[in-house]
This record gives structure tokens, C-alpha cells and sequence, in this order.
């Protein structure tokens, strides 16, 4: 009996870890955006949320695993990309929540993830791409004139409000 109980007390610890491990880690932070016209993010298996607007420029990264992450500017470019250390990387994963400054140009780009863009940023080619690999996209521009998109997707919805 004490060894059914024991173990059933481990079953609930890994668990428990296992949740845990899920979430991954988070980490906030700053973003100087003086300057900076575009922004370019590049992720995997994970989402990547854009949101323009008045808040304090900041981004939210959640990652698990072996994964190396960039924020840098070049020039007028804010860059943020998320790496994978290695080929194979089970469990791999890297999400980003923006908050950035209304009209900059756009470039967004994941694998296996949505991408989600609220707010006011250029939608005009080339200021808005989106790639897209077993992924979903939403974009919404309040206010503003229909605005011509091409937008390509494989295995995911594409919803345009």
C-alpha cells in the first residue's frame, strides 16, 4: 500500500511539472522603438499577437525548450525572432505579444501558429506580409477603407473582418 501511494504521489508531481513545463518561460520586456518604421517577427510553433495602438511599446515572449531569442534593431528595422538551438527540438516553442506604436510596417512570420494583428499597421505591399505554415491569420484595421490583400495559408483558416 505505501508503494501504490507513492507512486500515485509522483503521477501527481510529474504532472504537475509537466504542466508547468507547458507554459514555458515568459519574459517582458522594453522595447525602444525611436525611430523604427517596420518590424519584422519570425516565430515557431507559437503565435504572434501585434497590437498598435497608445500602450507603452513592450513585447511578451513565452518560450520552452532549447530556443535562442532576438530583439535588436537594425536601423529602422525592429527585428524579433525566435530559434531553434538545434534540428530536432521536440516541444520546441516561441510566442510573441507586441505592443508597438499605430502605422508601422509589418512583416510576420511563424509555423504552426496564428497570427493576430489589432490596430492600425501598413497593410500595403511591401509594408504587410504574412507567411504562413499550418497556421491561422486575423487582421483588423477599424475605420479604415477596404484595403486589397493576398493572403496564402496551408492548412489554416484565413478570417478577414
Amino acid at each position: 500500500m505505501p508503494r501504490a501511494k507513492a507512486g500515485a504521489a509522483l503521477g501527481i508531481a510529474a504532472g504537475i511539472a509537466g504542466f508547468a513545463m507547458a507554459e514555458g518561460v515568459v519574459e517582458e520586456r522594453a522595447l525602444n522603438v525611436q525611430g523604427v518604421t517596420q518590424v519584422e517577427v519570425r516565430s515557431f510553433n507559437g503565435s504572434i499577437r501585434l497590437a498598435a495602438g497608445n500602450a507603452a511599446p513592450g513585447v511578451r515572449i513565452t518560450h520552452q525548450k532549447n530556443v535562442d531569442i532576438v530583439v535588436e534593431k537594425r536601423g529602422n528595422l525592429l527585428y524579433l525572432e525566435g530559434k531553434k538551438r538545434s534540428l530536432v527540438c521536440s516541444r520546441c516553442r516561441v510566442s510573441f505579444e507586441l505592443s508597438l506604436p499605430v502605422g508601422l510596417q509589418a512583416k510576420l512570420a511563424t509555423s504552426n501558429g496564428a497570427i493576430t494583428v489589432n490596430g492600425r499597421v501598413s497593410f500595403s505591399l511591401p509594408g504587410f506580409q504574412v507567411q504562413l505554415e499550418r497556421s491561422s491569420f486575423i487582421a483588423r484595421q477599424p475605420g479604415e477603407e477596404p484595403t486589397e490583400l493576398t493572403l496564402q495559408t496551408s492548412n489554416g483558416p484565413i478570417t478577414v473582418r
